[in-house]
């Protein structure tokens, strides 16, 4: 098993992204506070610029049945690789940000 950590890369007062390597992949994960237009359109840009640094796409995971996630990828411009299972066998998406 690969231990990892994850490590805040972009403080904002809307959102926080943390990034995480595992696998030999860059992993994303994002918490908003307050959801809005602006909010959406900065964040856009902070995952940009990130990918950008990495020089590889950021991938996520997204649960199928998670509606306001699905469409928080779709708005921010995620895109699905392949759904899988998690280790209790129950369905994941995994998306990028390229």
């Amino acid at each position: 098993m690969t231990s990892s950590l994850k490590v805040p890369v972009v403080a904002r007062a809307d959102y926080t992204i943390w990034l995480e390597r595992f696998a030999d992949r860059t992993w994303g994960h994002v918490v908003f506070r307050r959801w809005s237009a602006h909010a959406l359109r900065r964040f856009r840009d902070d995952a940009k610029l990130l990918v950008e640094m990495q020089g590889e796409p950021i991938l996520v995971t997204h649960r199928p049945d998670d509606a306001r996630h699905a469409k928080f990828l779709r708005l921010a411009g995620a895109k699905h690789l392949f759904t899988s299972t998690d280790r209790w066998g129950k369905p994941l998406e995994v998306h990028e940000f390229t």
